[in-house]
């Protein structure tokens, strides 16, 4: 067990690190993008059921709430599990901006947009960090 200063506590005090938690925390991560993207991707979109009373209020509801989900899961495998993982999130993104999907456009009818985008600069400073070994020299992304 590796002990390090918690930044938000005094000087002196100490937490425990369980360096493991990445090997352990891994099983999991692989369970949730075996399947939550793909229920992501394409929750109640198609044609027939958007024309349904009510699905596009279910949507608003579900759909924005799950990618902000899976984003942040794919966050914290990034800084947890491997920094490879960040990637994920910004492939999420991709998915949410694809044009044959109806996911971007059920974010901008909750008014949910802009903390999506929030979330992925926050992840994008993140990945410049990783690649450059830490977030000195990123300028204006340590915003």
């Amino acid at each position: 067990m590796h002990f390090e200063t918690h930044p938000d506590s005094n000087e002196g005090s100490r937490r425990r690190v369980d360096r493991s938690f990445g090997r352990k925390l891994k099983p999991y991560y692989e369970e949730v993008v075996q399947t939550l993207p793909d229920v992501v991707k394409t929750f109640l979109d198609e044609k027939p059921l958007m024309a349904l009373p009510g699905v596009s209020d279910i949507r608003r509801i579900y759909v924005p709430e799950m990618v902000i989900s899976l984003h942040r899961v794919h966050v914290e495998a990034g800084n947890t599990i491997s920094k490879g993982l960040l990637m994920n999130a910004l492939e999420l993104a991709a998915d949410v901006a694809d044009p044959a999907k109806n996911i971007l456009d059920t974010f901008k009818g909750t008014g949910r947009l802009e903390e999506y985008v929030e979330e992925l600069a926050a992840a994008s400073r993140s990945i410049l960090g990783a690649a450059q070994g830490g977030t000195e020299g990123l300028g204006i992304w340590t915003v």
